[in-house]
């Protein structure tokens, strides 16, 4: 198999990494991208670098683990708490 085909077949990995987890992506980065050209990924890469460099969100970025996800189950059971 030739390198460009190796490398279309690693992007169509990606893809569907990517849309199995949409919903977490900011906005903006995906705004940015236009999936239907093939080296989409490479500057996808690149506006996440970016976005995680100009985070201003509360906190420091992080990718998923323990302690997210107990912050996360707090919040919820106190918005639900709140609903009811």
């Amino acid at each position: 198999m030739d390198p460009d085909n190796v490398n279309r077949r690693c992007e169509q990995s990606d893809m569907a990494f990517l849309l199995m987890n949409i919903a977490v992506i900011p906005d903006d980065v995906v705004k940015k991208c236009d999936f239907s050209v093939h080296g989409w990924s490479k500057l996808f890469k690149e506006e996440m670098e970016s976005y995680k460099q100009n985070w201003s969100g509360e906190g420091e970025w992080k990718y998923q683990c323990a302690e997210l996800e107990e912050r996360y189950a707090a919040f919820v059971t106190q918005k639900q708490d709140s609903d009811t």
